[in-house]
């Protein structure tokens, strides 16, 4: 595969890729955001597509802590809440909040705060896995993934 693909080609191998800065109603910027799924369309409506979505912030970073994002983050998941956990890579360090049993399907849902030791950004992950594949996506996910500071 060349490393110039067609929009085809992008969407068979990484599904569909929305990048965007978030902001506040009056205009101001919040934050940087990405997200992947196999259907975009469908990224908060279902528990049956797979999902990876990502925001990091400095702006947030000064009104929250990790526990207090995961607290104020409305998460309506039909899912069982399984608990709220301890995360640490090496560079990032946080909590996450564990979703099983999701919907007809019951994929899980992984909804990460974490921040580097500087902690000038705070960083907000969601992964929904399905099935095997997504399993081993998450799992490569939470091991690589890594917030570029400009």
């Amino acid at each position: 595969m060349s490393l110039t693909m067609t929009k085809e080609e992008r969407e068979t191998f990484l599904g569909e890729v929305n990048g965007a800065f978030l902001g506040e109603e009056n205009g101001s910027y919040l934050a940087s955001s990405v997200q992947a799924s196999s259907k975009l369309d469908d990224i908060w409506d279902t528990c049956s597509t797979p999902r990876v979505a990502l925001c990091a912030s400095d702006v947030l970073a000064q009104e929250y802590t990790v526990a207090s994002l995961l607290n104020d983050l409305p998460e309506e998941y039909s899912c069982t809440y399984d608990g709220r956990y301890e995360y640490d890579d090496g560079l990032y360090t946080g909590l996450y909040n564990l979703y099983v049993d999701c919907g007809d399907v019951n994929s899980v849902i992984i909804a990460l705060a974490a921040e580097p030791a500087h902690q000038e950004f705070l960083m907000y992950l969601v992964i929904q896995a399905v099935n095997d594949a997504d399993f081993e996506a998450l799992q490569q996910i939470l091991d690589t993934f890594l917030v570029i500071e400009e």
